[in-house]
């Protein structure tokens, strides 16, 4: 009988255990291989993502974007910004504009981005957008930043973004780009609008679990980052990396 219980604790107990610790080391270290700790960022990402940029508004406050230009990240450099230019149909964050003009000046690739209000005006919104935001040759997409609902159904929210995506498409002749966190894409935006690049922000160091048919641009993988030339913690993001054209 003693025997047969040591036999049954060795086949039952003992090998699965021993397995589950093998391939808990074998997936260590193919982690490892696959995922890189960025310190100074406080971040671990894939380490297949090199093009890296971040997004700001007046939270971030002023900025030294000649620091900023030549932040080290590994053996890359921030590579693209984006500015939050609007909100609403009346707000301009005050230092879009130097910070519009800076980015370029410092030879980072820019784009602009609007928060939307789902409830107010929508001509209105693009109106306060295109008032402000001149976009030149080598400028990235507008972005349409889509995180409220503000007691609207979902239909009725994803047919004033689209609204505003039209409008601003019709203006500028690039299609935008939504933005929005992976909660709310999940529960309102998620087959609803998505002919439209997809920027998605999604935190802890998961990668964005999307549809298939669904590739986003850029992931917004932490709003901690820490960046020379700026003084307060940062959004950063990575290009998905199979597009080689930002």
């Amino acid at each position: 009988m003693k025997k047969w219980f040591l036999c049954f604790v060795f086949i039952f107990v003992m090998m699965p255990l021993f397995y589950y610790i093998k391939y808990r080391d074998w997936a260590c270290e193919e982690d490892n291989v696959r995922y890189k700790k960025y310190n100074s960022l406080s971040i671990t990402v894939p380490k297949t993502y090199t093009d890296w940029g971040i997004d700001i508004s007046k939270h971030n406050g002023e900025v030294n974007w000649a620091k900023v230009a030549t932040t080290q990240i590994d053996s890359t450099t921030i590579s693209f910004v984006y500015v939050k230019a609007t909100e609403g149909y009346w707000y301009i964050d005050p230092q879009f504009l130097d910070n519009w003009f800076s980015v370029r000046k410092v030879g980072l690739k820019r784009g602009a981005y609007h928060f939307f209000r789902p409830s107010w005006n929508v001509r209105l919104q693009t109106w306060l957008f295109r008032s402000i935001v001149s976009q030149k040759e080598g400028d990235l997409p507008p972005v349409l930043d889509i995180e409220a609902d503000e007691g609207l159904s979902d239909e009725a929210v994803t047919a004033a973004a689209r609204k505003w995506l039209q409008l601003i498409e019709n203006q500028y002749h690039i299609k935008p780009m939504i933005y929005t966190n992976l909660n709310y894409y999940n529960r309102i935006v998620k087959g609803k609008l998505d002919e439209y690049p997809l920027w998605i922000a999604q935190y802890r160091g998961e990668k964005p679990n999307l549809p298939d048919s669904v590739v986003w641009k850029f992931w917004q993988l932490s709003d901690k980052a820490t960046i020379n030339g700026i003084n307060e913690k940062v959004d950063i993001n990575v290009l998905y990396p199979k597009i080689k054209d930002l």
